[in-house]
């Protein structure tokens, strides 16, 4: 699935995106978030996007339709454990 979020370039680079639970602007780099994940997968041999991927789906099904942790939040982790 996608979410469409408006977002404005920031000028110290990235984005800036609505947090609506906080009601404020967040900064966003998908940029830099690529890059970390490639480097993490690369340290990990390739195996980090496979296994993100299992965790993920785990994430879904093991508790109904609720996610127990962002998606988001679990890819950021993976990036400093590998």
């Amino acid at each position: 699935s996608y979410d469409i979020v408006p977002a404005f370039r920031y000028s110290r680079g990235g984005y800036l995106i609505p947090d609506g639970s906080n009601n404020k602007w967040i900064r966003t780099d998908p940029e830099a978030h690529r890059e970390l994940s490639t480097d993490a997968n690369e340290r990990a041999g390739g195996k980090l996007k496979p296994l993100l991927k299992m965790v993920k789906h785990w994430n879904v099904t093991c508790n109904g339709t609720k996610k127990l942790l962002p998606s988001f939040l679990i890819e950021a982790l993976s990036y400093s454990a590998f």
